[in-house]
């Protein structure tokens, strides 16, 4: 390879512009590459409009060098393998919307580099219309295969400072986002009238990091505010993100602005939100939000099962944790292992845990089937409902219903209807409900993506019919293919005196793996009679 950069090489092409172009030969079997250094605006030549505004049309294969501010009332049309970059990271390009929405950066099937700039403004101030700072397109699911769809572009915007557009716009597809080490500050803390408004879209990319970056002083800082910072959202079905990494940010909402919005139906296959740091100010909106009807802040949400959410500042983990307890006062007589007895109305919502759901299993299901996502609602109690996390159909009719985020105690056995996200009903009912295989026992489902240790934790209180009996407890796992004994987990006991109640706690550490489910069972060794008092589960 042929490099040459002498001095016979640069051509100064408008002096008047204060241009000058540095072409170097790259070999036969490459393309020309090109340096423009760019020091007023009308050294980027003329405009065309694409989609109702003006833009800039940026030379295929060319590199932009930025030196000292300039003003801009149109974007940059991205073509071909061309980046933009500031000579210092004080270099600006100032977007002036005083007379028309400038989008400031649009690109369609093609990489967008961005790199040490300072960008001012742009994204649809002049008439407080959402226009975007950025429309960035590379998807193709009409010719595409999947995995690939034809997202084989990057868009990196690394080491810039981004100021006060009204809208950040979005990122819809590629191959690889890269938005890492940017300062975006939305203007707040100036009296100026000009604030970003609304913040970033991603939707349907291969792969995104969003690390180190300060996002800080959106509109929320001088006025009321309900909107976002970073927004997820699947606009076409075929799609999804693979890969997220979020790691090392500063989110700074104010009012009642989202730092991280996962919009409904959002799907990501792997997701690592970690070691950011997360601050209110004024409000009381959620950090990380997923709109729901409900407010149980656990992440049970299909929208982020699939992401590990640990160790940041001021948000809770996603780290799977059992809470849930029976009230049941029910005899149990039985020379071999049998499930507990234990009526719906004595089992108390699993309302506090992560990752963990109750089974259940509807009859006389029509309109179906149910669908992950909505609500199991009481038809007896419609103020009383369900999470539905997981759903499997047995046969026409019947289905298992993996339930969580329950508010209240199933009253009944009979029957049930759906209802979506805004508790409005979706036609589909249901005439019967078991909690488990057969109304008789609780079955702990668990539904993390990743594999974990679980460290059970269950107290049991009980009574005996008559004095030193003995009955035995232990722990069963289901991976698919039936129940077996958890080694271990057998317990022993013993009333010391008849009609006086005791208690027992059963400690066990057991990997789980997506799908699997847990239950205890009982037994009497001397023949006698145990009443179940309480249950409490817990495991983390």
């Amino acid at each position: 390879m042929n490099i040459s950069a002498g001095l016979s090489d640069i051509t100064i092409t408008t002096i008047d512009n204060r241009l000058f172009q540095q072409s170097i030969e790259m070999g036969t079997s490459l393309p020309q590459t090109k340096t423009i250094h760019i020091f007023e605006a009308s050294a980027l030549g003329g405009t065309v409009n694409v989609a109702g505004f003006d833009f800039h049309p940026l030379i295929p294969d060319t590199s932009y060098i930025i030196h000292g501010d300039i003003t801009l009332t149109a974007g940059l049309l991205f073509q071909n393998n061309c980046s933009v970059k500031g000579a210092t990271i004080a270099s600006k390009i100032i977007f002036d919307e005083s007379t028309k929405n400038i989008q400031g950066f649009r690109a369609t099937d093609h990489n967008v580099y961005l790199d040490s700039l300072t960008i001012s403004g742009g994204g649809g101030h002049f008439t407080s219309t959402d226009v975007g700072l950025f429309n960035c397109i590379n998807y193709n699911t009409t010719i595409g295969t999947p995995p690939f769809y034809g997202r084989n572009k990057r868009f990196r915007v690394v080491n810039c400072n981004i100021l006060s557009a009204y809208s950040l716009g979005i990122v819809y597809g590629y191959g690889t986002v890269n938005i890492n080490n940017n300062f975006i500050n939305g203007g707040g803390g100036a009296p100026s009238g000009v604030y970003t408004t609304i913040g970033l879209t991603v939707s349907s990319g291969l792969s995104l990091e969003f690390n180190s970056n300060k996002v800080v002083l959106f509109r929320g800082a001088q006025a009321s505010s309900t909107t976002y910072m970073l927004r997820f959202i699947n606009i076409d079905p075929l799609l999804q993100i693979n890969a997220i990494n979020i790691s090392g940010n500063i989110l700074h909402p104010r009012d009642q602005e989202r730092g991280v919005l996962f919009e409904e139906d959002s799907k990501t296959a792997l997701g690592l939100i970690a070691s950011n740091t997360f601050i209110r100010t004024g409000g009381s909106a959620p950090l990380i939000d997923y709109p729901r009807a409900i407010t149980f802040d656990n992440y049970n949400v299909k929208e982020l099962e699939n992401f590990e959410i640990l160790a940041n500042a001021g948000v809770i983990d996603a780290t799977a944790v059992l809470q849930c307890s029976t009230t049941a006062l029910n005899a149990q007589s039985s020379a071999t292992f049998v499930d507990l007895d234990m009526p719906i109305t004595s089992i108390n919502p699993i309302s506090k845990a992560k990752r963990f759901a109750y089974k259940f299993i509807v009859t006389g299901v029509s309109g179906g089937p149910y669908t992950k996502g909505n609500f199991l609602v009481s038809v007896t109690n419609p103020a009383i409902y369900g999470y539905i996390i997981e759903q499997q159909t047995i046969l026409a009719g019947t289905e298992i219903l993996y339930i969580t985020d329950m508010n209240g105690i199933f009253p009944d056995l009979l029957n049930y209807k759906e209802q979506d996200s805004t508790l409005t009903d979706t036609g589909v009912t249901s005439t019967g409900l078991q909690i488990g295989d057969n109304s008789d026992n609780i079955e702990l489902y668990y539904f993390d993506k990743d594999p974990i240790d679980v460290q059970f934790g269950i107290q049991i209180s009980y009574e005996n019919s008559s004095a030193d009996d003995e009955i035995q407890f232990r722990l069963e796992l289901d991976t698919g293919s039936g129940y077996t004994a958890i080694s271990d987990s057998l317990i022993s006991t013993a009333a010391t005196r008849a009609n006086r109640g005791t208690s027992t706690t059963m400690n066990v550490i057991q990997r789980l793996q997506r799908g699997d489910l847990v239950k205890l069972v009982y037994r009497y060794i001397d023949l006698t009679t145990t009443t179940i008092q309480r249950i409490t589960y817990t495991g983390k």
